[in-house]
């Protein structure tokens, strides 16, 4: 790389997918570098990287783990792509929160990662990085964003906090007010079992009466593959009465869903 840029030294962005580089130093001419490519390199430092960069791929570059020392500033960092790497814990979050700038965020979800029917890693990500305006390869809209965070603060915001949220909880209850207390149900929490519905493909889940309309459209997005920003839903009672479920902050109990009922899924 540093070869590379000694010859051509006002060079802006530079692709260098899959070249086997163990390490990455532009040297002094990589000062100028906006946008670099690193794909498929298993480089395991990046301090060598310069505090104008932009825009920055590490797709299926091998990273299992994510530290950002206070000494590696990325202040001008705006997009960051880290599909397709092997991280397995969610302490990543949490150190790329700490990038300033970052609006673009491009990750990779396992199953794992959503097993948990209160909030999933999506929620978690934009509850954590107030800055963040696109996730994936969609937009951040307002009412997700309000959403996920009030999510975020119900679930993690309840005393104790732990350290690692206390931060992010802080800044929620400015924005929000107090999380909601727990309340105790009899028989432990409600769940109800629901089939949702997509062209003739149907998959149980069994959720919290609690979940909204906006979190649902979450879950079926990533269930079948489809564009959150599209989907509408609707429920027939097995009277033959359609209901639209189109209140996005309203919970399932709001529409009083019961076991059994199937929830159809079409995008407009």
């Amino acid at each position: 790389a540093e070869r590379i840029m000694h010859f051509f030294p006002h060079v802006r962005e530079i692709h260098l997918d899959r070249n086997d580089l163990k390490c990455f130093d532009p040297g002094e001419y990589g000062s100028n570098l906006e946008s670099i490519d690193l794909e498929g390199n298993p480089i395991g430092d990046f301090a060598n990287l310069r505090v104008l960069l932009q825009k920055l791929s590490l797709v299926s570059c091998g990273l299992r783990h994510i530290y950002m020392p206070d000494s590696i500033g990325f202040n001008s960092l705006l997009s960051l792509n880290i599909k397709g790497n092997p991280i397995t814990d969610k302490q990543w979050i949490l150190e790329l929160a700490k990038l300033p700038k970052l609006e673009k965020l491009c990750y990779s979800c396992s199953d794992n990662d959503n097993a948990d029917s209160e909030i999933d890693l999506r929620e978690i990500i934009i509850a954590s990085m107030p800055q963040l305006k696109f996730l994936g390869n969609s937009e951040i809209s307002s009412v997700e964003r309000d959403s996920a965070e009030m999510r975020f603060l119900n679930k993690f915001g309840v005393s104790p906090v732990t350290e690692e949220n206390r931060t992010i909880v802080e800044r929620l209850i400015e924005a929000h007010g107090k999380p909601n207390e727990p309340k105790p149900q009899n028989g432990g929490i409600g769940l109800l079992k629901l089939r949702l519905s997509y062209e003739g493909k149907v998959m149980e889940r069994s959720l919290p009466g609690t979940v909204t309309v906006q979190r649902l459209i979450g879950i079926i997005s990533r269930l079948f593959h489809l564009d959150a920003r599209k989907i509408s839903l609707q429920t027939c009672d097995y009277q033959g009465f359609v209901m639209n479920l189109d209140k996005p902050l309203r919970s399932l109990d709001f529409y009083s869903l019961s076991n059994e009922d199937t929830i159809y899924a079409t995008v407009v």
